[in-house]
Formats: structure tokens, C-alpha cells, sequence
């Protein structure tokens, strides 16, 4: 009897070391996130990068973190699938100046989980690519939006470099327990009725870019860019948005190419406008009555 005690209490003392342990990695991952993003210095951000992966690991491997709260970990974002299927984490490492590395992982309800490995740069290639989880360009998601079964839009950022930022708009799809990226669906916008695995984005990295789903329009909305002499030393041609807006629009199971979702002018001062009064109706009054 005193030997089953004793093994309860040594069982009940473990337990609990487990627990202050997980609660050790939780404050670590909170202090080393955020030295990972604000550090002056290239080499404090990397050593605290390298440590905040090893205890987000052993955190995965512990803990399912599915349903558990991230609300500490700021650097990391965190997308739930609506329909509950999966969570989606991933984070940003700036290294040295415009070097920049990307971590992501999905984790399914049962806590298991899928790592992406950036072994790759998100350049003009991929957009005809079917790409796995070990063969990445890297990204910091910030939409996942259902349009088919077992597949996803899926919306992301890559640094790039010093001159240009990447936006991306992908397909993730569930394949049983796999995941694939990419799909031939996005209409190709040179070439009407050829079809791309994803968008790709590039823009001067001085420029604010849109490039996201507009659930009211039920469209994939992004700026329409335009070439652009770049204002920073060194930079030479760049892309900016010119005020105006393109997107697609899904049909027949493609996502269709729009060239402008608005009548609109491209003068000075004039915003995009669904439904203009004057531009078809010049006997039209302010009020779009006839005069």
C-alpha cells in the first residue's frame, strides 16, 4: 500500500513539472518572439529566432495547441479554419536587412501537425506550381477563405527584399491527411484562358498593396500597380498602385479575370465609383435623374 502511494505521488509530482515546464516554454516563446521582431541588432533577432523554434516544437510535441490559447505569442498569427478542420500559425523572421525567413504550420484537431519548410523564394516559377509543405517559398498568412471542397484561398506576405514586397494568393488543399499548394484556377492576366496555380504580387516596398477576398463582392479584390521610377536610392523601376482596383471573380470553378471592378476615370481625384451617375448618362442630373 505505501509502495502504490508513493508511485501516485511521484506520478501526481511529474505531472505537475510537466505542467510549470509548459508554462516556462509559453513564457520563453513570449520573450524570445519578441526580441525575434524587435532586436536592433541582426544577430540577437536570429539567435532568438533559433530559439523560439526549438521551444514552439517541443510546445507542438507537448501541447495541442488546436485549441489552445496563443494569445501571448504576438509575433505568431493564427487562422482557424471556420468549419474547425484545422489552425493555421505562422510567423516572419527578419535575419539581416531584407533577409527574411518564413515558419508555418498547420495543425490538425487532434494536435498532430504539418510543418512548411522554406527551401525556396516566391519568384515568377511558382505560379505554375503544384508545391508540398517541404518545398515552401515561405509566407505570414493573413486570410484563408473556403470556395470548394477540401480547398482553400489562401493569402500571404513575403518580405522579399530591400526594393519589393510579395503578396501571394494560393490554393490550399486538403488531400485526406495531405496538403497541397496551388492550383490552375486564377485566370492569367496577359493571357485570357490560360490559368495559374496562384498570384504573385510584387510592388515597391514603399507602397501599402491590397490583395485579399472581398466577401461582400464575393471577389479576390488586389490595387491594379503601375510601373513607377522608385524614390529610394538604388531602387530603379518599380510597381505602385494607381488608384484602381482588378480582381477575380469565380465562375465555372475558375477564378476569372477582371481588368476593373469599377466604371471608373483615371483623373486626379477620382475614386472608384460601382455606380457611376454621369459617365453613361450625360443627360442626367446630380441626383441621376434626367434633366
Amino acid at each position: 500500500m505505501r509502495f502504490f502511494l508513493s508511485l501516485v505521488c511521484i506520478c501526481l509530482s511529474l505531472s505537475a513539472k510537466t505542467q510549470v515546464n509548459m508554462d516556462d516554454i509559453s513564457e520563453r516563446l513570449s520573450y524570445y518572439g519578441d526580441v525575434m521582431v524587435s532586436a536592433l541588432e541582426y544577430n540577437h533577432r536570429e539567435y532568438a529566432s533559433s530559439q523560439f523554434y526549438n521551444d514552439f516544437i517541443q510546445l507542438l510535441d507537448s501541447t495541442n495547441l488546436y485549441n489552445a490559447s496563443l494569445d501571448n505569442l504576438r509575433t505568431i498569427s493564427v487562422i482557424d479554419e471556420d468549419a474547425g478542420r484545422f489552425r493555421l500559425l505562422s510567423w516572419q523572421l527578419e535575419k539581416a536587412a531584407f533577409e527574411f525567413e518564413y515558419h508555418a504550420f498547420l495543425v490538425w484537431p487532434d494536435g498532430t501537425y504539418v510543418e512548411f519548410k522554406q527551401t525556396r523564394s516566391p519568384d515568377k516559377s511558382i505560379q505554375y506550381m503544384d508545391l508540398k509543405p517541404d518545398n515552401w517559398y515561405g509566407a505570414l498568412y493573413y486570410n484563408l477563405v473556403a470556395f470548394d471542397k477540401d480547398t482553400y484561398l489562401l493569402f500571404g506576405y513575403n518580405g522579399y527584399g530591400q526594393y519589393d514586397h510579395i503578396k501571394i494568393a494560393d490554393v490550399l488543399r486538403v488531400e485526406g491527411e495531405n496538403i497541397v499548394l496551388g492550383k490552375e484556377v486564377f485566370e492569367d492576366r496577359k493571357d485570357k484562358g490560360m490559368f495559374n496555380n496562384r498570384i504573385l504580387l510584387k510592388y515597391s516596398s514603399d507602397a501599402a498593396v491590397n490583395l485579399n477576398y472581398n466577401p461582400g463582392l464575393k471577389m479576390i479584390v488586389m490595387d491594379h500597380l503601375m510601373p513607377r521610377m522608385g524614390k529610394q536610392e538604388g531602387q530603379g523601376p518599380t510597381m505602385i498602385p494607381d488608384g484602381t482596383y482588378e480582381g477575380f471573380e469565380m465562375l465555372e470553378g475558375k477564378w476569372k479575370y477582371i481588368s476593373k471592378l469599377y466604371n471608373h476615370s483615371y483623373g486626379e481625384n477620382n475614386a472608384p465609383r460601382p455606380k457611376p451617375v454621369f459617365d453613361d448618362n450625360k443627360d442626367k442630373n446630380l441626383f441621376g435623374k434626367k434633366n
